[in-house]
């Protein structure tokens, strides 16, 4: 309750909004929110429900008294709201690229079984009396051998930045789903020079 001059009127709770948890990179990845990627378009969208933070509470229909702001180690300040974006953005662009590798790898996957099947049917056909048949099969291999080693190479890498993503993940969870003030996020938009 507010203290008044003789009546007492309830004070509304101040409504804090709730960050969602951040996925990791196991679901597909994809824009949303007119290009805006899963992590950004997250934290917009709670953003969108307005209420009057901070807003006048009248007492006694003459005084009008500000409930303030109070920030705590769960509840984001503009300065860490505008960082969350802007860290949410660039694990957005990161999940891009790596859903762009796993395109890229899914694609060598799908050459690498089909030079396989190609070295299966060679080896079948090949004439083993012949030294020319014998060196071409020979060949085919060392491609395909190359193919798998580049292959291997490709998923490492890929598997090394899914690691190091998922970690981005981690910080900005542990930084970032936390409450703020609805009204808040204008301010942190420009900040973060985020539309």
């Amino acid at each position: 309750m507010v203290p008044s001059l003789g009546k007492e009127t309830p004070v509304k709770p101040i409504s804090l909004l709730t960050l969602g948890a951040a996925c990791l990179i196991a679901a597909t990845a994809g824009a949303e929110a007119g290009g805006t990627g899963k992590f950004l378009a997250s934290l917009l969208a709670r953003g969108v429900a307005r209420e009057a933070i901070g807003a006048a509470v009248r007492s006694n229909n003459t005084m009008t008294v500000y409930v303030p702001k109070t920030y705590g180690p769960d509840v984001l300040t503009v300065d860490q709201l505008a960082v969350c974006m802007k860290r949410a953005n660039a694990l957005d662009g990161e999940n891009d690229r790596i859903e762009g590798a796993r395109s890229s790898l899914q694609t060598m996957k799908l050459a690498i079984d089909a030079k396989a099947t190609d070295v299966e049917f060679k080896r079948i056909a090949m004439n083993r009396y012949s030294k020319k048949s014998v060196d071409d099969f020979n060949a085919l291999i060392e491609s395909y051998n190359a193919l798998v080693t580049a292959g291997k190479a490709r998923q490492a890498d890929f598997n090394a930045s899914v690691d190091a993503h998922n970690v981005g993940v981690d910080g900005y969870n542990a930084a970032c789903v936390k409450r703020y003030y609805a009204d808040d996020m204008e301010e942190a938009k420009k900040l973060a020079a985020v539309n």
